[in-house]
């Protein structure tokens, strides 16, 4: 399914607003962390490689919302022509 840039950018902006989904990010960071601190754990590398990803993920999220403005944005300029 392909949104348009202003569902995009209104979706993208309420899941990086979404309290709860905030939470879901805070929790699972600091369960990574605590698993990474405890000591060696049989799938290390894997707990990195998701500490890791969460900010791609976020930051992906981030770009979502901000190209969606500027698509947004330019499609007002040329509905305005």
């Amino acid at each position: 399914m392909t949104l348009g840039p202003i569902e995009r950018m209104n979706r993208a902006q309420g899941l990086l607003n979404d309290d709860l989904f905030k939470e879901a990010f805070d929790v699972v960071e600091r369960s990574i962390v605590e698993r990474l601190k405890s000591g060696k754990q049989p799938n290390d590398d894997e707990l990195l490689m998701l500490w890791r990803l969460l900010p791609k993920l976020k930051g992906y999220l981030k770009q979502a919302a901000e190209s969606g403005k500027l698509e947004a944005f330019e499609e007002e300029q040329r509905n305005k022509k």
